[in-house]
Parts: C-alpha cells; structure tokens; sequence
C-alpha cells in the first residue's frame, strides 16, 4: 500500500499528473462507497475547497466550478481510489483543484494578457520590495492606475513591486505589521505563530493585486 509517507508520493514541488497516474494505479483498492453516502460526505469538502480556491483566485475561477471538478474528478476515478485513506483522498482533491486553477489561469492570462499573482510568486518579491520601502512606494504609478504587466527577469520583478507598492496602503494593518516583523525586523522563522500571520498576510496581498487587476 502506497501512503503519503512513501517515497513514492512526491510533494508539491515535484507532483506531476504522471506521478498521480502511477501512484492510482498502484494503490489497493476498496470498493467506493454507495453514491448517495459519497456525494452527501465529500460534497461539503469539496464545496470548501471551492471557496479557498476561488478566494486565492479572485476573478479566474467561481467556487462551484472548482467544487464541481473536484467531485468529477473524484467520481472519474472512483473505482481506482481507496476509500479507506482519508488523508490520501484529501490530498488528491486538493491537487485536482489546483490543476484545475492553474489551467484556468493560463487561459485567463492567454485571453486578457494580465498577470495573476500566486502566494509563492509573491512571496519571492516581498523580500525586493522591502529592499527600500520608500523607494517602492514613491515609485510612479502608470497611468490611470493600471497594472504593469510583468513580463520576464528583471521586469517582472520591477512590475511586482510596483503593483505591490500601489495596493499596500490597502493592506490591514494587522497584515501589514506581519509582513513587515518577518523582511525588516528580522521576525524569528521558528515562531509558529509568526509563520501563521505571516502566510495570512501573504494571501491578503495576492488576493488584494489579483482583484486590483480585474
């Protein structure tokens, strides 16, 4: 029986659609449970990770969609899952959301031409925007208030900084406060509590310059 802790389960960094082909088809399978019990149990969390998703993703996907793909995708594959590995089933719904929202991003993006920001690319500008504060935040904003679009190397890291520059006066102050304590003050990485505020924060943002690009 393959399970999250085996090698074989790679994280996030590494997961790919062939790796969750080969890991279905390796896991002992059970028989689903009846339809009606199925749909009435994983309903509700598949209806929760619509709403995380599209709050991550503001203006690309609708909370129902990513809930309805989840459970078809649930459902696509119900003879080849086991039943009994909740944690397992878990994970494989999250990663059917995310390939879901990744998609529709690139479509987005392919349509509209803008950027749609992510935790982590944001996460990987917050330390150039801190750099120097005011000079990000006296930096000219284009006109009429839109965007840059980034587009590679050192222009996209030009045009995150700007656009965070533009929405941090937005910002909670609670969010605020914990962006700042971890890239200026040096907040200590083992706190738990700090590491908490601090990823709320980060969501804050992305949701915040996804939505000001609507």
């Amino acid at each position: 029986m393959i399970t999250l802790d085996s090698p074989e389960y790679l994280d996030a960094r590494t997961w790919s659609s062939a790796t969750e082909e080969n890991l279905l088809r390796r896991l002992n399978y059970t028989p689903p449970v009846e339809a009606d019990e199925w749909t009435a149990y994983y309903g509700p969390k598949a209806a929760a990770l619509g709403v995380v998703f599209a709050r991550a993703n503001p203006g690309v996907v609708s909370a129902d969609d990513v809930a309805q793909t989840v459970m078809a995708y649930l459902w696509e594959h119900r003879d080849r899952i086991d039943w009994d590995d909740t944690n397992l089933i878990n994970v494989i719904m999250r990663r059917a959301a995310e390939r879901y929202c990744s998609g529709e991003r690139r479509q987005r993006l392919m349509r509209t031409d803008r950027w749609v920001y992510l935790p982590d690319h944001v996460r990987a500008l917050l330390p150039v925007f801190f750099e120097d504060v005011t000079r990000w935040s006296d930096a000219p904003i284009p006109e009429g208030g839109e965007s840059v679009i980034p587009g590679n190397g050192q222009g996209e890291a030009l045009a995150g900084v700007l656009d965070i520059a533009r929405v941090w006066p937005r910002l909670s102050d609670s969010n605020r406060r914990a962006l700042v304590a971890r890239h200026l003050e040096g907040g200590e990485f083992g706190d738990k509590a700090a590491q908490r505020r601090h990823q709320r924060a980060v969501d804050a943002l992305t949701e915040l310059l996804n939505r000001s690009q609507i």
